[in-house]
């Protein structure tokens, strides 16, 4: 399951140039161009935002979506916001926490950009934010600390320290800060295991708690250079998680150690009036170490795992604008590695597992070109083609060195209606991205598992249509409608991996599959029942998927899907914008996951969190946050087989009750500067 992450905005910084504000702002968006609103400051101003992601959050009927780690390509993966146009220069860290470094005084208008918009590369999404800085000379400063109660008796310290400056086109920031996650699953509860005839041969407490911190240091610089712009940004971090489980007669400790770095460039330069050239060079390197033991009476387990990874992209883009025609034509290159190695002990003797040591280098080079066409001025026409050539090695327990070929056309229909009005239409090909831990061994000892590294893992490819309808109402008020249809081959999920006629779970490849979905965003303003100020922000999707079952051959869901998903949230701006408050509904999940003795079902019960904020001055903010206030409940149900499951019915089911735990976090905010 997920995590709940309580940070004050650890910050890598992004630093782009900014363009001027409009003239005229309004309470209202505007429309600047068909399917571009445009929200200035004084839309804001009711809920005093403290930086741009409390005005990102308030666009209606747009919900941050972050980069997609599943999809190849740099521009591909990337996420919907930009600043000031483009794309960020980061891969290592989220987009809220670069839009936190933005202070709400240094944003002179935020675009919703939706089907495309003069100067602006979608990068494959059919809806943008596109955050505008004004460049007016200022300089900013803030400090936040906090910390977080729960039930473990220890208060968790939550800081930032930020600051930047900025004299015309030139800026410069940076930032140190240290975060703490707490396990949405941890708390107390009881396993318990029942028969094949309903009755319960064995019941224990459990207890789990499990933390990650993170220190981490951030810093950007942008200027202007030889007649374009160029941003810079590097940045640290390490993180460390500690999990403990206890079941009475076993203890479980799992320590685990992240460090990743990052430095990334980028360079844009206009070329004439209506062209321009961009150059990205990204470079991220990371290490982690991980040890788990596992104690029972005299036995014991233990579970060693390490790997190193590296990331470099290049990527040189061309974009040229003829009145209703842009072309963009783009080159990038990528080498990803990951060098990793396990070691399972069982009472200090070494158990062999297949996949144990695994070095595995991918490099893939991309060439495409898309156009943007506006035939009438409700209508934008947006085909694109993408080849890519890469190469996969593998070397240590399995050696393989595999070639592929892949061509991704996409087009994307937007209509306008009026009104704010759309529909909008895409057919595309995807390849997904590898998970290069899947080719090393794991295990998780606590429910004593253990998986294989994966041997000829080859990306998911998938076509997939979508079609999405939004209606705007009341200046505030939205509702998007979206249902897509996947088509997808290679279905990335659990295989069985035999080693000396021995099998293992491990992660592979198992054939064709099919997803559908239908999401509903909506936005709904409650001014006209006399509520003025407040809001219900709610974003719910429905999932449908079906693969063959490579152990059984029946069709199934594919591994890790969840038929519902979504929130529900009110939020509330109090007359005078001094005190806000909100409530969010988190509906239950479920997913399973199909392995070759077992199949697992995960679900987590409805999750309440509330908030209330005052700012006494424009200066400061106080936050208290409560979350999961409801317990909410987890569930883990196993069913076991002696064997295989296409062999016989389940010989045992294991369950596992947890009930979690309530947590909150105060944080004092106080900014400095103007």
């Amino acid at each position: 399951m997920g995590t709940t992450r309580f940070t004050a905005g650890t910050a890598t910084l992004l630093l782009l140039a900014g363009t001027p504000a409009i003239a005229a702002p309004a309470a209202e968006p505007t429309a600047a161009a068909s399917g571009v609103l445009v929200f200035t400051p004084d839309f804001f101003a009711d809920s005093r935002p403290n930086d741009a992601l409390d005005m990102v959050r308030r666009l209606p009927g747009f919900a941050i979506v972050d980069a997609d780690a599943e999809v190849r390509g740099y521009a591909e993966a990337a996420g919907n916001i930009l600043f000031d146009g483009k794309p960020p220069s980061t891969k290592a860290e989220s987009l809220e926490d670069l839009l936190r470094r933005i202070p709400a005084a240094a944003v002179a208008r935020i675009e919703l950009i939706r089907g495309g918009a003069p100067g602006i590369a979608m990068g494959g999404r059919d809806v943008v934010a596109n955050v505008v800085r004004a460049t007016a000379a200022s300089h900013h400063a803030a400090i936040t600390a906090g910390a977080i109660a729960a039930n473990d008796h220890v208060l968790h310290p939550v800081m930032t320290l930020e600051a930047s400056r900025q004299s015309g086109p030139r800026r410069i920031e940076g930032a140190i800060g240290i975060t703490t996650e707490i396990d949405e699953d941890a708390g107390r509860g009881s396993t318990r295991t029942i028969d094949a005839a309903g009755a319960v041969t064995r019941q224990m407490p459990r207890r789990k708690w499990e933390t990650v911190q993170t220190l981490s240091g951030r810093g950007a610089w942008d200027t202007p250079l030889a007649g374009g712009t160029l941003s810079a940004n590097a940045s640290i971090s390490r993180a460390r998680k500690r999990e403990d489980v206890d079941t009475g007669p076993e203890a479980v400790r799992e320590r685990e150690t992240l460090t990743e770095g990052e430095a990334g460039a980028q360079y844009r330069h206009p070329i004439g009036a209506d062209s321009r050239i961009e150059a990205l060079l990204i470079h991220r390197i990371g290490r982690l170490r991980f040890d788990s033991t596992a104690i029972e009476g005299n036995d014991s387990e233990r579970f060693t795992q390490s790997s190193d990874t590296a990331e470099s992209i290049a990527r040189l883009s061309l974009r040229r604008e003829r009145g209703p025609l842009a072309i963009d034509a783009a080159i990038e290159g990528a080498i990803n590695s990951a060098d990793g190695s396990a070691a399972l002990f069982a009472n200090g003797a070494p158990v062999p597992v297949p996949g144990s040591n695994s070095r595995v280098e991918e490099q893939r080079v991309e060439a495409s070109l898309g156009a943007t066409w506006r035939p009438f001025a409700r209508l934008t026409v947006e085909p694109s083609l993408r080849l890519e050539r890469s190469r996969l090695r593998q070397r240590g327990d399995a050696v393989l060195d595999r070639r592929f070929t892949y061509w991704k056309p996409r087009l994307a229909l937007t209509r306008a209606l009026g009104g704010g009005d759309q529909i909008r239409l895409a057919v595309q090909r995807d390849v997904g991205q590898l998970d290069f831990n899947d080719f090393v061994a794991s295990a998780s000892l606590d429910r004593g598992e253990i998986n294989a590294g994966a041997v000829d893992l080859r990306p998911p490819r998938s076509w997939s249509a979508a079609a999405t309808y939004e209606h705007r109402f009341a200046g505030d008020g939205a509702i998007v409608l979206r249902a897509a249809h996947e088509r997808i081959s290679d279905v990335v999920d659990h295989v069985v991996r035999h080693d000396q006629g021995v099998p293992f779970d491990a992660i592979g490849n198992i054939g064709r599959g099919s997803r559908d979905t239908l999401t509903a965003e909506t936005t709904l303003p409650l001014a006209p029942l006399g509520i003025a100020g407040a809001r219900i922000v709610s974003s719910v999707t429905l999932t449908r998927s079906r693969v063959g079952d490579p152990v059984t051959g029946a069709r199934r869901w594919i591994s890790g899907d969840k038929p519902v998903t979504g929130t529900i949230s009110l939020i509330h701006d109090l007359p005078g914008g001094a005190v806000s408050w909100g409530a969010d509904l988190t509906l239950a999940e479920r997913k399973r996951e199909y392995r070759l003795d077992e199949i697992r079902t995960k679900a987590r019960g409805f999750r309440f969190d509330a908030h209330i904020e005052y700012r006494p001055a424009p200066a400061w903010r106080l936050r208290l946050e409560a979350v999961n206030l409801t317990a909410l409940p987890f569930a883990e149900t196993r069913r076991k087989y002696a064997g295989a499951r296409s062999l016989a019915a389940p010989d045992k089911t294991e369950e596992r009750r947890t009930a979690t735990t309530p947590t909150v976090l105060f944080t004092v905010r106080r900014a400095f500067g103007g």
